[in-house]
């Protein structure tokens, strides 16, 4: 696959994450009609929706294991480590400070306390090193950590998939762990399988997994989305982990293989930002939902056009805010993005 074409997909599949994951966080039912309400057609919805979505977790962990381990060799780990160094963790350090220092402030602020609703937040230099790297007030952050660890232990991982047949008995190894619930200190199980997964079709079926769009390909990406729906359905009838887990690769893989990109042309900025997105997202959506809470009917009807619209208005504020830090503090948005357009 040509380069620029491989990156354009990419920066498309990590925004339809993105898209993805708004919609797994912007549950507003509870705030305009009731927290027992499952039974409304926006409540069913939004509980179908969001655990489906649940495979754009997957397909991040996905696309940045087999980023990781494409052409990769353990003479190239040094690189590696340092650029994740400068576009995962630092960003990571700094956003968790902006959210605990938003939080502060925000507890200070009457109309903004109650939006917030954490009550009046203290400030604590004995427990700033604990926040900024556990993320307390950056909950979805909890994926970025779980990152960092797996991208400290990579070269464990590939010790365990260099090989095309070792690497299959290593993530069936994986998934036994994940079918008897098997705990790992730390690391989430279901994080490394997929991490795993992508980094062995990264070292060993690069070629397919980089081929461009056809009818085939496409038809084939539909099949993996149909097989990860009804793998979805079928672990709850079965209570299997093992299933959620299968369900949500299969759909992200699906996503991918049936992927149309344009053309080999460099994606506008806008579409190159899905870091700053995910960064920023979550408390974008608590403004606008419990605004809109505090000031609209509490209808179905209002519930649905917040929720339903709510990728498009985080993906063009979240872009505002990127250009308008761009353009008066360059350097700080570098950090903030991580080095990223």
């Amino acid at each position: 696959m040509d380069k620029t074409y491989f990156h354009t997909k990419i920066y498309l599949m990590m925004t339809l994450l993105s898209f993805i994951v708004i919609y797994n966080h912007a549950l507003n039912v509870e705030l305009f009609i009731g927290i027992n309400d499952h039974t409304s057609t926006i409540a069913r919805l939004e509980e179908t929706i969001a655990s489906i979505g649940q495979m754009a977790v997957a397909g991040f962990f996905m696309v940045s294991g087999y980023l990781f381990f494409r052409d990769f060799t353990i003479k190239k780990l040094p690189l590696k480590w340092k650029r994740r160094f400068f576009s995962v963790f630092i960003p990571y350090i700094v956003w968790n400070g902006l959210y605990y220092l938003g939080y502060f402030i925000a507890s200070r602020l009457p109309f903004w306390t109650e939006i917030v609703g954490k009550g009046k937040i203290s400030f604590s230099i004995h427990e700033l090193p604990s926040i900024l790297l556990h993320y307390r007030y950056n909950y979805v952050f909890w994926f970025v950590f779980q990152l960092l660890l797996l991208i400290g232990i990579s070269p464990l991982l590939y010790i365990g998939i260099k090989n095309r047949i070792v690497g299959i008995c290593f993530i069936i190894l994986l998934s036994f762990v994940i079918y008897y619930k098997i705990n790992i200190i730390y690391i989430n199980e279901d994080a490394i399988w997929y991490y795993t997964v992508a980094g062995y079709g990264a070292l060993h079926a690069q070629e397919f997994i980089e081929e461009k769009i056809s009818i085939s390909r496409f038809v084939f990406g539909l099949f993996f989305i149909f097989l990860g729906i009804f793998t979805f359905y079928l672990s709850e009838a079965l209570s299997s982990v093992l299933c959620i887990v299968l369900s949500r690769f299969f759909g992200a893989f699906g996503i991918w293989l049936s992927l149309f990109c344009p053309s080999s042309h460099t994606l506008p900025n806008l579409f190159q930002r899905s870091f700053f997105i995910y960064a920023i997202h979550f408390s974008f959506i608590r403004i606008i939902n419990k605004i809109g809470a505090r000031f609209l009917p509490h209808t179905q009807l209002f519930a649905g056009i917040l929720y339903l619209g709510m990728p498009i208005y985080i993906f063009l504020l979240a872009n505002l805010c990127a250009e308008i830090c761009r353009h008066i503090c360059p350097r700080f948005y570098r950090i903030l993005s991580g080095k990223r357009p």
